[in-house]
């Protein structure tokens, strides 16, 4: 998979002390009082591996998906995808 400009993953969060970390230990963003992190810290740490997933998925999807039966609701849902890659790339939903 091409990745974005993002550090790469995998990632993980550390509760104690409140931060997300790359595999070599650099600190990808600390919050100092935010109790909300402590929900939003594992999401953070997982964007890397959500990211890939998708792009994995969506590849594996068009080329075993015939174009002239997909459904609208299966345009919509693949547009959708499409959009969050861009937007997590850096790039334009």
């Amino acid at each position: 998979m091409s990745g974005g400009k993002h550090t790469p993953g995998p990632w993980w969060y550390d509760a104690a002390n409140n931060a997300v970390y790359d595999t070599a230990g650099n600190v990808i963003i600390v919050y100092e009082g935010q109790l909300q992190f402590k929900s939003d810290g594992p999401l953070i740490a997982a964007a890397p591996d959500l990211l890939d997933a998708l792009k994995r998925l969506l590849e594996f999807v068009m080329e075993h998906t015939d174009p002239t039966v997909a459904t609208m609701e299966f345009a919509a849902e693949y547009e959708r995808s499409r959009a969050a890659i861009a937007k997590a790339e850096g790039g334009a939903a």
